[in-house]
């Protein structure tokens, strides 16, 4: 506690702030065109984010719609989407680039803008994700993901936010100082509070009953559901496990297995999008090639009893519906086998990436290589 108290005292001190606010001055007026520039941009995304949040309301009326329906609408939320969480992390990375590409910048002023790019990196990823569950949003209209799931998302990743940026921006920040006191203290504290809200929303989001596999474990008998008291406690368990390497002064490898664990998270559930967004798009093609196979048979018929010059001709004959068009949520069970085994080859070579260099085995092999 007396390295903490020194620390903050330390980093406190008004003299280092000062210092750092005069760099930051001056890089915003050595590189003035260019922020004015990122400003008028922020501004403008800033102006139009309620227009962003309209037209995804607006696009909701035609999902699913055989005749208005197509991917341009899915591609448009998915930019909204993007635009949408940059609007507050955007500013917080161009002072963090600012601090640190300022030549005549202290260690200080350097490890905080190392701080505010960690921050806004982070924000970015949870701010896309909850971006990603609202209501008309991309995960409940476009990729078909229960509104159950969406609410319980974007309700644990809003306390998640709070927590995990000042968290990313002492990491960072103390990462980047020679002093070790520095990250033996503030970095160790936000290491383990990180940790920690990493374990809850993992535990929150991760129940096998009310959490997200819920659903799917529910639709039968699976061997994951007989299998849930024992996955369950090891999702849970790992961050807090993590953490507790810290106690014994392994801080480095804590926050190596740690930011790697993180990255697995968003591989799968960048994996989660981007086989939505297929199945979207198999769906979308599917529909409008049996609305085109529905209407040419329709035509054909209505042809046929033209030619019989019947005075009934055309009675009896139904309208077309879109509810006759045949199962438009089902793909077939070739793509399915193409895309689940495109997904396990993707997930393997994002997981070896990821943790290549903590596997000694990976890493003779790359050596070799």
């Amino acid at each position: 506690f007396d390295d903490l108290k020194k620390a903050l005292t330390v980093l406190l001190a008004v003299a280092s702030w000062q210092q750092s606010w005069q760099g930051l001055v001056q890089a915003l007026s050595a590189k003035l065109g260019w922020v004015v520039l990122a400003l008028l941009v922020w501004l403008a995304l800033v102006w139009k984010s309620r227009n962003l949040r309209a037209r995804l309301r607006l696009m909701s009326a035609s999902i699913g719609k055989v005749g208005r329906d197509h991917f341009g609408f899915t591609l448009k939320a998915v930019l909204i989407t993007c635009l949408l969480a940059l609007v507050w992390p955007l500013p917080i990375a161009a002072i963090g680039v600012l601090l640190i590409v300022d030549n005549n910048a202290s260690e200080l002023t350097r490890a905080l803008g190392h701080g505010f790019s960690g921050a806004a990196f982070f924000a970015v990823i949870v701010i896309g994700l909850r971006q990603l569950c609202r209501s008309y949003g991309l995960a409940l209209l476009h990729l078909n993901w229960s509104e159950r799931i969406t609410k319980l998302l974007r309700h644990h990743l809003s306390w998640y936010l709070f927590i995990g940026i000042p968290c990313a921006f002492l990491i960072s920040m103390t990462e980047q100082l020679s002093d070790g006191l520095y990250r033996d203290t503030l970095g160790r504290l936000a290491f383990i509070i990180g940790a920690f809200a990493l374990t809850v929303l993992l535990a929150r989001i991760m129940h096998p009953s009310q959490g997200i596999p819920g659903d799917y474990l529910k639709q039968q008998t699976r061997l994951g559901w007989r299998l849930r008291h024992l996955w369950y406690p090891v999702i849970v368990a790992v961050p807090t496990l993590i953490s507790l390497i810290v106690l014994p002064g392994y801080y480095y490898t804590a926050l190596q297995l740690l930011s790697r664990l993180f990255f697995t998270l968003c591989l799968f559930v960048g994996a989660a999008i981007v086989i939505g967004l297929i199945l979207r798009w198999l769906r979308i093609e599917q529909r409008r090639l049996a609305w085109s196979r529905a209407r040419a048979k329709r035509g054909a018929l209505l042809e046929a009893r033209a030619k019989e010059a019947d005075a009934a001709s055309g009675q009896g004959l139904p309208p077309l519906l879109e509810s006759d068009v045949l199962d438009m949520n089902t793909i077939s069970e070739q793509s399915r086998s193409l895309l689940k085994l495109l997904t396990i080859v993707s997930l393997g070579v994002g997981l070896w990436i990821i943790w290549r260099d903590l596997l000694p085995a990976f890493t003779l092999l790359h050596n070799v290589t």
